[in-house]
């Protein structure tokens, strides 16, 4: 099971129970940057709240969300990382349709093969 000694807005292990459950769907890399990075995939989260439920949006692009997050703030992955790593806004996307159901269908989202 993934854990996080991170400090987080989550009380329990959330948003890392439902990547363990849904594992299949993410990308090995994202699976261990994740539990360093739940601040960044809490600041997505809230900005994605916002663009479904006062912008009123149905669809929008995480890249979108991420180069606002980029431009505005001062979050850092954790390493020796950039500053949001456009590699991880695919799966922020798909984590927050799953730990959202409100959220569901406003990105768009590509198929994936894993080899395992």
């Amino acid at each position: 099971m993934l854990t996080s000694d991170s400090p987080t807005l989550f009380d329990r292990q959330f948003p890392l129970d439902i990547l363990d459950t849904n594992r299949g769907l993410f990308t090995d890399e994202f699976c261990e940057w994740i539990v360093e990075n739940l601040h960044i995939f809490s600041a997505f989260a809230t900005q994605a709240k916002y663009v479904k439920g006062v912008m009123r949006r149905d669809h929008y692009s995480s890249r979108t969300i991420g180069e606002w997050l980029r431009h505005n703030s001062a979050l850092r992955e954790k390493g020796d990382g950039w500053k949001l790593n456009n590699d991880m806004f695919p799966d922020l996307a798909r984590l927050c349709m799953l730990a959202y159901p409100e959220l569901n269908g406003l990105f768009e989202t590509r198929g994936r093969e894993f080899v395992k």
